[in-house]
């Protein structure tokens, strides 16, 4: 799966709760992108991705299939953004080939 990665220093950060209503907004499509979403709003809990991302303060990422980040910004980002990073992925390109060969 992919995976976006939303991080804050508080779950009341603004910016924290515009990202998942961003998110929520457009669910069924990222699914359909295989993204699974991942929340973080815990800086005290030092976990892994913090350990890897080393985010300051808001801060959301796209970790593509392949284990690599492919895009992180200390902003929020509307769904429609996401979706069109997530779609420029050669990875992403070729799902929808091999969905629709006809295409090709």
């Amino acid at each position: 799966n992919r995976i976006i990665v939303v991080m804050a220093d508080t779950p009341n950060d603004p910016q924290f709760e515009r990202q998942l209503d961003a998110l929520r907004e457009r669910s069924d499509e990222f699914f359909a992108r295989d993204a699974v979403v991942i929340f973080d709003a815990h800086p005290e809990d030092r976990s892994p991705l913090r350990q890897v991302l080393r985010p300051r303060g808001f801060m959301t990422a796209i970790i593509d299939k392949d284990g690599e980040v492919k895009a992180r910004r200390p902003a929020v980002r509307t769904g429609r953004e996401l979706m069109a990073v997530i779609d420029r992925f050669p990875s992403r390109r070729q799902e929808i080939l091999e969905r629709l060969p006809s295409g090709r």
